[in-house]
């Protein structure tokens, strides 16, 4: 059998230089969504080879990550008249939009809107990182396929063990602007001030009020964020929280990334039913979904003063993720599609 070239365009962009593709890191994104699924695929497909796009190579498949300017249709529309093979990794509801949009830049753009149909229409193959998106993507092309956001074992690797403690600590994470979610639990936190501390681990501290209103009744924490100091913050914490105001059609197509993360490292969930979030902890064990004030507030105390039962739903959790959303298996998920498209 033949090599299999395969090409990856991620949120970096197209380098301009040759030696930018060396020396130019990628995101965290890009480490999660390309560099871990390329690493696995080597030991799982060793005829497919991957590596980040360049322009003049010739590629049996091109894949395009989190990006959809107009330079990068133009890629796709040159690629394709060679005959490369186009995966496009939708991972944000850029084609519906609808509701409240009270975090800064998460309305998608008319231009933004217009690329992603494009590229989706345009693709011999979508692949959507949450079932909500793939849902919406199959309106517009019927060769779809749900592959989740990986968690990488190598770098998430701990277990939590949880202690009982007269104050619990809180753990969440995001860019900073989406702090604004922790203003759906502010009440229920402020009732529950004297149990509790919180963790920020966010890309900058510029937080909407909300956090400084925390901050004034109980112990509030920034950590900046990267992945390896996020898999050692989360084996300090007792709880992983994903509040979401769920009024729009951006905040409705997340993947289950942000809670999977905490998971791996024996963390319970509580979380907001959010479509990813329900189907990663349903008959699970590993977390409980709070659609209302009631319920964050009883599966706190329920938490909070049970580290017995935190200790079984972070066991719980670190096992759904080794089964269903480690880097080795969502690669495995990559190369059979890749390996079908060039038969």
């Amino acid at each position: 059998m033949k090599e299999i070239k395969v090409a990856w365009i991620t949120d970096r962009g197209l380098p301009s230089k040759w030696y930018q593709r060396y020396f130019f890191p990628l995101s965290d994104s890009g480490i999660m969504r390309y560099k871990n699924i390329a690493r696995e695929m080597k030991s799982l497909s060793p005829l497919i080879r991957n590596e980040l796009y360049r322009q003049g190579k010739r590629y049996d498949v091109l894949v395009v990550l989190k990006r959809i300017s107009d330079d990068i249709c133009r890629v796709v529309r040159d690629e394709k008249q060679k005959g490369t093979k186009i995966i496009f990794d939708a991972n944000v509801n850029y084609y519906k939009v609808w509701g409240d949009f009270p975090v800064p830049h998460t309305r998608p753009t008319l231009e933004q809107q217009q690329n992603a149909v494009w590229l989706t229409q345009n693709s011999d193959n979508v692949v959507a990182d949450s079932s909500y998106i793939a849902s919406i993507c199959r309106e517009y092309n019927p060769n779809v396929f749900h592959i989740p956001d990986n968690v990488d074992p190598l770098a998430f690797n701990g277990l939590r063990k949880h202690r009982q403690a007269d104050i619990a600590t809180l753990v969440w994470s995001g860019i900073s602007q989406k702090a604004f979610h922790l203003s759906l639990i502010e009440e229920t936190l402020k009732e529950l001030k004297d149990k509790i501390r919180l963790l920020l681990v966010s890309n900058n501290d510029r937080f909407p009020e909300v956090v400084t209103r925390l901050g004034a009744m109980f112990e509030v924490v920034y950590h900046k964020f990267s992945l390896k100091k996020y898999a050692a913050l989360l084996l300090q914490g007792d709880i992983l929280i994903s509040p979401k105001v769920l009024n729009n059609s951006y905040e409705m197509g997340h993947s289950e990334y942000k809670i999977t993360l905490g998971m791996a490292q024996g963390l319970p969930v509580l979380a907001s039913p959010q479509q990813s979030y329900v189907e990663a902890l349903q008959n699970s064990g590993a977390g409980i979904i709070c659609k209302d004030s009631n319920e964050w507030r009883n599966g706190f105390l329920a938490l909070i003063n049970n580290a017995g039962m935190r200790q079984n739903m972070g066991v719980n959790g670190k096992e759904i993720v080794r089964a269903r959303y480690s880097s080795k298996v969502v690669a495995g998920q990559y190369a059979e599609l890749i390996s079908q498209m060039v038969q």
